[in-house]
């Protein structure tokens, strides 16, 4: 398992929002979303910095989630943040509503 996956499982245990049947799982609006996240954290985050070791790729993916799941806005989910729809507009964890 690579670090961005096992970033990606940490951060889905910590509230983060996970899919939880095999047909969301598969369906085409799940393939898309997913593939769009992945290509934007390789062109943003990945490819743009050669990590010194594990610890550092996990730091700095951890704080590029934070911001792409907490502050930045997305158009496909109508200028809100993931965590906005995931946890509702009033209900964004403390830390990431700073």
């Amino acid at each position: 398992m690579t670090e961005a996956r096992k970033l990606a499982v940490h951060h889905q245990a910590e509230g983060g929002a996970e899919l939880t049947t095999t047909a969301k799982r598969f369906s085409p609006s799940a393939i898309l979303c997913r593939d769009t996240k992945w290509r934007s954290v390789k062109y943003e985050e990945v490819y743009l910095h050669a990590y010194r070791d594990g610890r550092e790729a996990q730091q700095r993916l951890r704080a590029y989630f934070e911001t792409y799941n907490g502050r930045r806005l997305h158009q496909a989910l109508n200028y809100r943040t993931p965590d906005e729809v995931y946890f509702g507009a009033n209900l964004v964890p403390a830390a990431l509503a700073a």
